[in-house]
């Protein structure tokens, strides 16, 4: 098992950076990344550390339940504290504001995410049943009704306080892209995908599948959906991704299904 250590992630709050308070630990286990956004602490032995990040991710866990059910504005830190029982003070020496609070839950549920959706293993023979499984898995994902109400509470938030949305983009957006490039460069050396530029086709695709029935359902122009609607919807991503970064032929091959 691989250990690293995230890069700074230049965020500012309350005057001091995301990254200057939280270190968040990654790395590899049978080929698959994962993520926990336990924190490393300095100085602290190791069973007082194990019993702190214990108390961290127990704590993030009831904020998360709590945002979704309340509302950022209409949760407290004392109702948190309350939920999760013990002091006040355990509570502020591990996350001095609720917007702290707020944004090491962005941290853990997009860690959370996207540990859920690599850990598949996809057919790496067919590019085409890989692309449509991968984005029939990330649409569904997205769709869930904890991840809506999540988002649109860091919406409705984000205007108000704006290190939300630069969280979401660095948390959410900006990992997705490391986690897929990698495996956007090995598809291109066992010649599944033609050459490219591994980061702007990890992008693509992670856009792709959020771009329809994800925004619908945050919109809430539809209220469920169906696997025939995400199979479809998956299909579609498949044929817009491979029509730009497949193989010549399987390109030419997918460009033909649009217009038959």
């Amino acid at each position: 098992m691989g250990i690293f250590l995230n890069p700074a992630v230049p965020l500012a709050v309350s005057g001091r950076s995301v990254a200057s308070r939280y270190r968040l630990v990654r790395g590899v286990k049978n080929g698959l990344w994962y993520g926990s956004g336990q924190t490393e602490v300095a100085g602290v032995k190791m069973t007082d550390r194990v019993k702190r990040d214990d108390r961290r991710e127990q704590i993030i866990a009831v904020a998360r339940q709590a945002f979704i059910r309340d509302g950022y504005a209409a949760t407290s830190m004392s109702k948190i504290s309350e939920e999760v029982g013990g002091s006040k003070r355990t509570l502020y020496s591990l996350f001095p504001s609720k917007q702290d609070l707020l944004i090491a839950v962005v941290d853990a549920e997009s860690a959370r995410l996207f540990d859920e959706l690599y850990n598949f293993t996809p057919p790496v023979s067919d590019p085409r049943t890989a692309v449509a499984l991968f984005a029939q898995r990330f649409i569904s994902m997205l769709i869930s009704d904890d991840l809506v109400e999540f988002e649109r509470m860091i919406i409705a938030e984000s205007k108000r306080i704006p290190q939300l949305g630069q969280a979401l983009n660095e948390f959410g957006v900006k990992r997705g892209i490391e986690r897929l490039a990698p495996l956007v460069v090995l598809a291109v050396e066992k010649g599944l995908l033609g050459r490219c530029n591994p980061r702007h086709a990890a992008e693509f695709l992670l856009d792709l599948c959020a771009c329809h029935l994800p925004r619908l359902r945050l919109w809430n122009v539809i209220e469920a959906t169906t696997p025939d609607l995400i199979e479809k919807d998956a299909y579609r991503v498949m044929i817009a991704f491979l029509s730009v970064y497949g193989t010549d032929e399987v390109a030419r091959e997918v460009r033909h299904l649009v217009r038959t």
